[in-house]
C-alpha cells in the first residue's frame, strides 16, 4: 500500500471506513475447504465478491487448479506469487473442471467459450440487458455534452449490467440442471475476510445514500437477493437460486502451532446478509427502508431479466 493510501480512506459515510489493515495477498487455497462448499458431482463454480475480499486472486487460484487437474491444452494461469514447483494436481484433487467470474458469464456480446459454457457445451451467458446509456440519451435530449448535462459517465452503470446478469445466468443454468439431474454448482459469494477493513452489512448493501448504492457488488447482492426472494421471480429459480448461492469468510491458514502461513488462506462457509430463511431483521429492516425510495421506471419488455428467467427452458 502507497503511502497516498496509509492514511484512513473516507467513503460517502463516515460509519463506512476503510482503514489501512494489511491484508496479506492471497497465494493458495485450502482446497478442501473448497470442495466442501459443492455438492457431489459439480463440475464448475462462480467466484465473485468484494475486491478487498481478494476475491480475483481466488477465482485465478482456484481457475489455476483446475487446469492443472484436467490437463487443458493451455498452461495454467500464474497467481501473484505462485508457490514452488510441486506435483500436478490430479482430477479426484480437485473435480472442478471450469472456474467462471461474473465477466464473461454476464456479458451476452461474446462469443461462446470456456468462460460462459457448461462442461455439456451450453452456452449461459443469454440474458440480454440494454445497453444504450443515460448519458447517450441526454446528450441527444439536451443537445449538450454528457459534462455540461452534469451526468457522470455510465461505464460503471454498465458494467454492474453485465455482472447482475452473471448473476442470474448462473441461477438459470442451475435451474436446467436440476430439471435434468445435475449437480447444482456454486455461486461462491467471497464478501469477508479476516481483518476486514470494510465489512458488509445488511444497511451497507442496502442503502440508496452516497457510494454504496453505487459499487457494484452490492447491486450483485441485492439482485441474488431478489432471485431468492422477490415473489415476482418464477418459483423455479427462485429454489434454485437458493441453491446457488455460497457466501464464504477467507480465513488465514495456520501452521500446527496455530501460526498464520504467509499467503494461505481456508474458505469458510458464512450465512447470507439476509439470513438463512430471508429473515434476519436488519436485512428486513434496510430492504423496506430501499422499498420506500424506489422509483419505477418503464423498461423494455426485451431486457426485464425477470422475463427473461422466466423463460429459462
Amino acid at each position: 500500500m502507497s503511502a497516498a493510501m496509509s492514511s484512513v480512506l473516507n467513503v460517502s459515510d463516515p460509519k463506512f471506513v476503510i482503514r489501512s489493515q494489511d491484508i496479506d495477498d492471497m497465494v493458495s487455497i485450502d482446497r478442501r475447504s473448497v470442495l466442501d462448499l459443492c455438492p457431489p458431482g459439480t463440475e464448475h463454480i462462480t467466484v465473485y465478491g468484494w475486491e478487498h475480499c481478494k476475491y480475483g486472486e481466488l477465482a485465478t487460484i482456484l481457475e489455476n487448479y483446475s487446469k492443472e487437474a484436467h490437463q487443458l491444452p493451455h498452461p495454467p494461469i500464474p497467481a501473484r506469487n505462485w508457490a514452488v514447483e510441486k506435483p500436478r494436481l490430479t482430477p479426484a484433487e480437485f473435480p472442478i473442471k471450469r472456474v467462471y467470474t461474473c465477466g464473461e458469464l454476464g456479458d451476452y456480446r461474446m462469443a461462446q467459450s470456456d468462460g460462459n459454457t457448461t462442461v455439456q457445451g451450453r452456452q449461459m451467458n443469454i440474458v440480454r440487458y440494454c445497453l444504450e446509456s443515460e448519458a447517450d440519451r441526454l446528450r441527444e435530449s439536451l443537445g449538450k455534452d454528457v459534462n455540461e448535462a452534469g451526468v457522470k459517465d455510465d461505464q460503471q452503470r454498465h458494467f454492474s449490467y453485465i455482472c447482475k446478469a452473471g448473476v442470474t445466468n448462473a441461477v438459470i443454468e442451475n435451474a436446467k440442471r436440476i430439471e435434468e439431474n445435475l449437480a447444482v454448482n456454486p455461486f461462491i459469494f467471497d464478501i469477508d475476510i479476516d481483518a476486514n477493513p470494510w465489512p458488509s452489512t445488511p444497511e451497507t448493501i442496502m442503502t440508496k445514500e452516497g457510494a454504496n448504492n453505487d459499487r457494484v457488488t452490492n447491486k450483485e447482492l441485492r439482485r441474488a437477493w431478489k432471485l431468492c426472494y422477490d415473489p415476482k421471480v418464477n418459483p423455479k429459480i427462485q429454489a434454485a437460486a437458493k441453491k446457488t448461492f455460497v457466501f464464504v469468510k477467507a480465513k488465514k491458514s495456520v501452521d500446527a502451532n496455530g501460526r498464520p502461513i504467509q499467503g494461505a488462506y481456508t474458505l469458510e462457509k458464512i450465512e447470507a446478509p439476509w439470513g438463512a430463511d430471508g429473515n434476519n431483521p436488519e436485512w428486513i429492516t434496510a430492504q423496506k427502508a430501499r422499498a420506500t425510495q424506489h422509483v419505477d421506471k418503464p423498461k423494455n419488455k426485451e431486457y426485464q431479466w425477470r422475463l427473461q428467467s422466466t423463460n429459462f427452458s
